[in-house]
């Protein structure tokens, strides 16, 4: 794995200026914190973006940085959460390296640090997941969303999972979502991101979330196979039982948050990064390895193009 992390390290971090939207984005950043002597910490601007403005003399250094990072920790969690590292690290390519490592790299850091923290959650490490969970706060605000995560059940996946999708379903064909809510939680640097995420939606930058598109029914029966086969494969992985909770979490936020997609989409990939460890397991359940195969590649297949097609999350590659 060594040398594909060479290579996606190089390419995402030498990208151009154009190829991502975000790149002018952490031009603007870079260009308020690198001149400055004085620094406010929990600022509007995470605190390992400022470190490194300090730190490196060119903002392509800082992007190089965060890529090295971005890549390193989620191979070394694909090593610890799945057998199946090479499928991981495919799905991985085909929508979260190019929707985070290509565009919003910071949150690709926090995302491998909070994968890197299942296993804690499962041992009960508390220290160890706080202070993971704190690293990619660290790199991306939003990541203090994760920090409940704790509290799941490690021993086996409750009933109320069951049910909980066609709820929120129900309660997003009625109206009612969480936006008003989180938006009240007494944290400013989550109350300015999704300032941040409300202006990105009124220029355009994100369209309507539709929660009934093939892709989403398409996962939420995916997750339904997952749970009606909890026991089996929690017999084969041991983080199986917390990563399915998540990855139900993951659908549940995304419809109650949905009347802001921008902040719904996020939140959703934080906890919806389970499913490059999860959609593997597959090989668990069907004899015939030639269907899984088939079925990851056509899956990864159909979310790239619909990134790169339809979302245009990417321009032509360049320097």
């Amino acid at each position: 794995m060594i040398p594909l992390g060479i290579l996606l390290i190089l390419f995402a971090g030498f990208r151009g200026p154009n190829v991502s939207s975000d790149f002018e984005t952490y031009k603007d950043y870079y260009e308020l914190v690198r001149p400055s002597s004085e620094y406010l910490p929990f600022s509007f601007i995470e605190p390992s973006f400022v470190i490194f403005s300090k730190i490196f003399p060119y903002l392509r250094f800082v992007i190089l940085a965060y890529a090295v990072l971005s890549v390193c920790i989620k191979l070394f969690a694909f090593e610890k959460l799945t057998p199946f590292v090479f499928y991981s690290v495919a799905l991985w390519f085909s929508h979260f390296f190019l929707v985070l490592e290509m565009n919003q790299i910071r949150v690709g850091v926090a995302i491998g640090l909070l994968l890197l923290s299942i296993p804690s959650i499962v041992k009960r490490n508390h220290y160890q997941y706080v202070g993971l969970v704190f690293l990619a706060f660290l790199f991306h605000y939003s990541a203090i969303i994760f920090l409940p995560v704790y509290i799941l059940n490690t021993n086996k996946v409750p009933v109320i999972y069951f049910y909980v999708i066609p709820a929120a379903y129900l309660l997003h064909f009625l109206g009612i979502g969480l936006i008003e809510v989180v938006g009240k939680l007494p944290i400013p640097q989550l109350q300015g991101k999704m300032e941040s995420y409300r202006s990105l939606y009124e220029m355009g930058s994100y369209v309507k979330i539709n929660v009934y598109n093939p892709v989403i029914l398409l996962r939420v029966g995916l997750i339904y196979i997952f749970l009606f086969n909890w026991r089996y494969l929690a017999s084969k992985n041991e983080n199986f039982v917390v990563m399915i909770q998540i990855l139900v979490i993951s659908i549940v936020s995304m419809l109650l948050l949905a009347s802001l997609p921008a902040f719904g989409l996020r939140i959703s990939d934080l906890f919806g990064s389970v499913e490059i460890i999860l959609l593997p397991l597959l090989f668990n359940l069907i004899k015939e390895k030639y269907w899984v195969v088939l079925f990851l590649f056509i899956f990864g297949f159909l979310i790239m193009s619909i990134d790169l097609l339809y979302n245009q999350f990417l321009e032509p590659y360049s320097f």
